[in-house]
């Protein structure tokens, strides 16, 4: 007998469903998480009126949350890959380090890095919130795109080996290999700057995360954090 395989519809074309498993820590059992059953589409199939949809019908079945295994305290990834000690953050901020605006988001950010800590704790990933690095963002509309690509690569890296977990002339403390970057807007240019500094520069595995992002996870969101995670 033959056995169809679920599939995500998208758009342009339709994908296999990925199997994801769980483990509950309590009953000391494994479970599937079933991806279509949760979908955002199902799930506006079943109640399109709700206000969280916005009068907006979801576009396909290729995208769920992990709402209901973040509210399982007992429940946790079932394979867990070897993480760093410490999830730092870099925040990179368009008004100057001491303005009002920066201190209002610098405490926003860190209450999403702590939700996020504990999002990732609660799937099994044994990490504990770092060090918060501002970083200014390069400003001037006459400097090329180049140039402002390397400015804020030196900035970048001096915030992070500022950090004394990264501080290679430190040899107690093993270097870090992940990085969370709050941007300071959706701006496309920054997102790629960001991405060069942390992929081709550093070698660096880097998760980047829009103000709207940040105003959502520090909620909490557990959806959106459970996603992230």
């Amino acid at each position: 007998m033959r056995i169809e395989e679920k599939l995500l519809q998208t758009d342009c074309r339709n994908l296999p469903t990925p199997k994801i498993s769980f483990w509950d820590s309590n009953k000391k059992v494994k479970y599937p998480f079933d991806i279509n059953a949760h979908s955002k589409y199902v799930e506006w199939q079943k109640d399109p009126l709700n206000q969280k949809w916005k009068g907006k019908e979801p576009r396909d079945t290729a995208s769920w949350d992990l709402k209901m295994v973040s509210k399982m305290p007992d429940n946790t990834f079932l394979r867990v890959a070897s993480c760093p000690s410490f999830l730092h953050i870099l925040n990179i901020c368009d008004n100057p380090i001491g303005h009002k605006d920066t201190s209002s988001k610098v405490e926003l950010v860190k209450k999403f890095g702590y939700r996020f800590v504990a999002c990732l704790q609660v799937y099994g990933i044994k990490i504990k919130a770092g060090n918060l690095q501002n970083v200014q963002s390069v400003s001037g509309n006459q400097q090329t795109l180049e140039t402002k690509r390397t400015q804020l690569c030196n900035r970048l890296r001096k915030a992070w080996e500022a950090i004394p977990e990264t501080n290679a002339t430190n040899s107690s403390a093993p270097a870090p290999d992940i990085v969370l970057v709050a941007l300071a807007s959706s701006d496309a240019g920054v997102y790629a700057d960001v991405r060069w500094w942390a992929d081709c520069e550093m070698g660096l595995p880097c998760i980047c995360v829009s103000p709207e992002g940040v105003a959502k996870g520090a909620k909490p969101d557990l959806a959106m954090l459970g996603n992230l995670a």
